[in-house]
């Protein structure tokens, strides 16, 4: 039996990143995403999501598209889905 439930707003997810002296010319920076409500399975699905956009964009600046992919794709990586109103259901 699956049960829907219609949610506004999540709890955020945290990005932090640290920069190493040859970003972005030969390094991407190193990160860690935290969230309270994640578990460390989804936590680890999002952290690979993040390499892969890394590893595509070799020397460039990422910070930017990480919050994009986080902001836009994180719900369909994770399964929510994700209603007109741009809020989460699952």
């Amino acid at each position: 039996q699956r049960a829907e439930a219609s949610v506004r707003h999540l709890p955020p997810l945290e990005l932090h990143v640290s920069f190493p002296p040859s970003y972005p010319s030969s390094a991407p920076p190193d990160f860690h995403l935290v969230s309270p409500w994640l578990s460390s399975e989804h936590l680890s699905r999002l952290c690979a999501g993040l390499d892969e956009q890394a590893e595509g964009m070799p020397g460039s600046p990422i910070v930017f598209v990480w919050a994009e992919y986080l902001r836009n794709d994180s719900a369909a990586l994770l399964g929510l889905a994700v209603g007109a109103g741009g809020g989460a259901a699952g």
